[in-house]
């Protein structure tokens, strides 16, 4: 324009150029309208795609969860992005379903991701990522709270089972009417609940004693307006009032919300791990109690034509490791770390040196064995294809394993038709010890890890005990004693180390490895006699038989099932909770900071007051000083209640800054409080004091034993002693010996025993103390029951885990004085049902049949006697 002439219009360069500008103005205008039409369109896509997106955040938050189950299930960013996308190169284009593609890539991406992380997980483990998995994808639609969550994983959490409303009918248990009345303020539908156990309480009762009630239908409740509640309610429901069904149920609720595919349980493929393996991605083999999948890899190798490198690390192991996997890489061989769980500062030397590998034969492969170990170098779990490998579950895959897996030379090894008696008889005995473990408690007090390494060594002198027979003598003149003997307590009873659980063990080797077996009329089960003829009839004996893994052929009493299901119901939702440790409580959670400041000015209301050193002091002289034994057990218990008490005062005080914020929480104070928030008991405050469940029932149990603490303080020694309030019951009864040993010129404690007395009156209604032992009540009988009436050990009622015990009078007595005119079974007492070796407390001697006594039926039984049901 500064160029142009007087007159623009008459230029025709100016003219030219300008129209050149606004058709170039038209054009940006048009392609600015293309772009964002097109950003609109891809915002569409995106839109569309969003719920794989948000499928996919759920997905891989809860995958990363696992970690705290198991340092092993560690799963990598890394390798869940190579499961999305392996999803979306292989899923479906959705033709003919609604939702087209994207619906088919959130169940494809689900389903994948479950198998691939299934592999790598314990059974135990697996019901909970799914139940985990369908909760979360029932709140990311929106048809579940976080406080119903928190409700069905928390459970009861009332303190004391003190309710707003009394329970209509006895044979309601507290804790269920407490869960009741907690589903009532938690779930619009169940609010008429209690209403409905009131009203139809014959049905409730029925249902409530059914086998299987998570498949009958219960009855009416009003405010569900409809004749069958929703999945997740359901599933509350069977969690409050039949928490032992809890795990089955959950099978029906995960089909109905993820679906049946879920639900398959086909065994993880080595070769279909070996699929995706390459030469750089270690295969990690976690083992179980008693599996050893050697064998399965070598069969593999032997069947692709593989050389195996094999090392078994430990000691003095790395240099020969180093090597092999050295020779393995150049020229392309197998290479198998066994027992990698003793190794493992090698493998975090591998860890980095996977890293730096460059020339590999394609063909290389590294395969890794190991237990479960917290210190795993995560670099190899991150990297590395998981898979799980545990023992077979149940009588009948036992048997057929030891079959499978028995050369034939050993089922012929002796050329006498009684072997082969002796050997099935010596695997169905195996089998009885895998299974016994899978009622806890009641099989064994501890897991032990019987494998088939044990059963190949038993197998070995039962063998050698039939050569040492000239060919005259029939097998049923071994030396039964040895045979027992050297089974009972070398080969599998040398990794146990309860007296119970030896017990145990004998009378099973007694039971099954004796000259019956071999008798023609003898049946192991009903309708299952000792199989004959060559090794093929005797697996085919094992594929026909047709019989449920009840607990009576192991000789636990019927109701074992009840208290297996309900310890598994205990160990899902204590998984659960270590998954969702930073959940909201069930409480209303509007103000978290509030409702915690609540919760510590509640707990700090209960703690009792105590007691000075001075009114101590004076309470043991006035009954004689430390000079009686009994004293002295109580002076330590109120030291250490004491003791107890300060530092739960201390506590509270510093979680109540750390909530005000004048305090910097530490990861101890950070992890009390999680646990408070799901009423739950932080592991500072028990230790030195005693397990519990909730938080509630802590308190309540440290109320009781101050409550008999201060009464023995201000009115002398109690008439009957609670036990279960003595932090060291066993030391209170070895003081008590003691005491009467005094009276009795000193006699030696060996020499002193206690006589037990089931009283029938209540330990109120005693007249005074016991002149030489002691009254207990509060007593609880595992396994068993006791009979007033009777006067004698009974089973245990359908549905109840421990029973009451009548007050017992320990009588001292000389042990040349211990006489009784009945027969009397040894029954050890502990303190907690987990019956370690740290709970024992003492063996008492309760009446029983003798017909009992000779078939060792209580001692399979488990039968125990506890201080305490709730531990």
């Amino acid at each position: 324009l500064s160029q142009g002439g007087a007159n623009l219009l008459e230029d025709p360069a100016l003219i030219e150029m300008l129209a050149g500008t606004k058709e170039a103005a038209r054009t940006v205008r048009d392609k600015l309208k293309l772009a964002s039409e097109a950003e609109a369109r891809i915002d569409a896509t995106c839109s569309d795609y969003r719920p794989v997106a948000t499928r996919g955040t759920v997905l891989y938050f809860l995958v990363a969860l696992l970690r705290r189950l198991n340092n092993m299930y560690d799963t990598s960013l890394a390798q869940f992005l190579a499961i999305f996308q392996g999803t979306l190169n292989n899923a479906g284009d959705g033709s003919g379903r609604a939702g087209g593609r994207v619906a088919v890539l959130v169940d494809s991406l689900t389903l994948d991701t479950f198998k691939e992380v299934r592999q790598g997980m314990f059974d135990r483990d697996r019901d909970v990522l799914l139940v985990l998995l369908a909760v979360r994808v029932q709140q990311d639609r929106g048809e579940v709270t976080a406080k119903q969550i928190a409700c069905f994983i928390q459970g009861v959490a009332a303190s004391g089972g003190d309710t707003k409303r009394p329970k209509p009918y006895r044979w309601i248990p507290d804790g269920v009417w407490i869960m009741v009345l907690q589903l009532q303020e938690a779930f619009p539908l169940l609010r008429d609940l209690p209403d409905s156990i009131q009203h139809f309480g014959d049905q409730w009762r029925s249902w409530f004693d059914s086998e299987r009630p998570e498949a009958q239908k219960h009855p009416e409740i009003v405010s569900a307006h409809a004749e069958a509640l929703p999945a997740f309610p359901h599933l509350l429901l069977i969690r409050s009032m039949r928490a032992d069904r809890v795990v089955p149920a959950t099978k029906a609720y995960i089909r109905l919300v993820l679906g049946e595919s879920f639900l398959d349980v086909t065994p993880n493929s080595i070769e279909g791990a070996l699929a995706t393996a390459t030469e750089k991605t270690p295969l990690v083999l976690i083992l179980s109690a008693g599996s050893d999948p050697t064998e399965t890899v070598l069969n593999l190798a032997k069947k692709l034509k593989r050389e195996v490198l094999a090392v078994s690390l430990g000691k003095g192991q790395d240099a020969i490791a180093r090597r092999t996997i050295d020779t393995g890489v150049s020229i392309g061989s197998w290479v198998l770390l066994q027992n990698a769980h003793l190794g493992l500062p090698f493998l975090t030397e591998l860890e980095h040196s996977l890293l730096r590998m460059e020339a590999v034969e394609p063909a290389f492969r590294l395969w890794i064995t190991a237990e479960a170990a917290a210190d795993f170098p995560i670099g190899i779990l991150q990297v590395a294809i998981k898979m799980t490998f545990e023992q077979p579950v149940g009588l009948k895959a036992s048997l057929r394993k030891t079959f499978a897996a028995m050369p034939r030379d050993v089922f012929e090894a002796v050329n006498r038709s009684e072997w082969r008696s002796m050997l099935f008889s010596l695997s169905f005995l195996h089998a009885l010890l895998v299974l016994r473990g899978k009622y806890g408690a009641l099989g064994f007090s501890a897991q032990y890890d019987f494998s088939s390494v044990d059963f190949a060594v038993a197998a070995r002198e039962l063998q050698t005990q039939m050569e040492r027979l000239d060919s005259k003598r029939t097998a049923k003149e071994l030396s039964w004693d040895a045979v027992h003997y050297m089974i009972a307590k070398v080969h599998y009873g040398a990794a146990v180390a309860s007296e119970l659980d030896r017990k145990v063990l004998h009378a099973l080797v007694e039971k099954y490895l004796t000259p019956h077996v071999l008798d023609s009329t003898f049946h192991f089960l009903p309708g299952f006699a000792m199989p004959s003829g060559d090794i093929h009839a005797y697996k085919a004996a094992i594929e026909q038989l047709q019989i449920s893994d009840s607990p009576e052929v192991l000789g636990l009493a019927f109701n074992a099932d009840f208290v297996s299901s309900l310890d598994q119901s205990d160990a899902f939702f204590e998984a659960l909770s270590t998954l969702e440790s930073n959940a909201a409580p069930a409480a209303d959670t509007r103000d978290p900071a509030g409702y915690m400041a609540r919760m510590l000015g509640e707990i700090r209301s209960k703690i009792p007051s105590g007691w000075t050193m001075s009114e101590v002091k004076n309470s043991i002289e006035k009954d004689g000083g430390t000079k009686r034994a009994v004293n002295i057990a109580f002076g330590h218990e109120l030291a250490r209640v004491h003791h107890i008490n300060e530092a739960l005062r201390k506590s509270l005080v510093n979680l109540q800054a750390s909530l005000e914020g004048t305090m910097v929480p530490s990861e101890e104070m950070t992890e009390a409080l999680q646990r408070l928030a799901q009423r739950r008991v932080p592991e500072q405050w028990l230790k030195g004091s005693w397990p519990a469940e909730s938080v509630g029932g802590w308190l309540d149990h440290l109320v009781a034993t101050e409550d008999q603490l201060r009464k023995w303080l201000d009115r002398g020694r109690p008439v009957s002693y609670w036990l279960s309030g003595f932090l060291n019951p066993a030391g209170f009864l070895k003081c008590v010996l003691q005491e009467v040993s005094r009276k009795h010129s000193n006699a030696p404690l060996e020499d002193l025993f206690f006589n037990t007395e089931m009283i029938k009156m209540d330990y109120n209604d005693l007249k005074g103390p016991a002149e030489n032992g002691a009254f207990l009540h509060g007593l609880f009988l595992d396994g068993c029951s006791w009979s007033k009436s009777a006067g004698k050990l009974i089973e245990s009622p359908s549905k109840v885990v421990t029973n009451a015990m009548p007050v017992v009078f320990l009588g001292v007595v000389l042990k040349n004085n211990k006489r009784y005119d009945f027969p009397v079974v040894e029954v050890p007492m502990f303190t907690r049902r987990t019956r370690d070796h740290s709970s024992m407390v003492v063996n008492l001697e309760l009446r029983t049949e003798q017909e009992d006594i000779l078939s060792n039926k209580w001692t399979l039984r488990g039968a125990a006697i506890l201080c305490s049901k709730d531990w």
